[in-house]
């Protein structure tokens, strides 16, 4: 058994446990984001399909009578001749 001091080569360098301590956190809050994200759009297909389940309603169109477009207005413009 080993009693003695810790060799440096066993110990860990303070930036490395401040980058691993950052990355935690990091990560803890990456999946908090997801888990909200997640959250939001199952909301969000909630409050789409709700109408579905709700009653119909039918109602009569009135009929409008189509009418002819204004001169100039409607026609399509022919295209440009390509250079070849």
């Amino acid at each position: 058994m080993f009693f003695g001091a810790v060799p440096d080569r066993f110990t860990t360098a303070p930036a490395t446990l401040r980058i691993d301590r950052f990355m935690s956190v990091a990560i803890q809050v990456g999946g908090v984001a997801i888990i909200f994200a997640v959250f939001r759009i199952l909301l969000f297909i909630v409050w789409q399909t709700l109408p579905l389940f709700g009653g119909a309603s039918v109602e009569e169109e009135r009929f409008v009578s189509p009418v002819a477009a204004p001169s100039g207005r409607g026609k399509r413009h022919p295209r440009p001749a390509r250079d070849r």
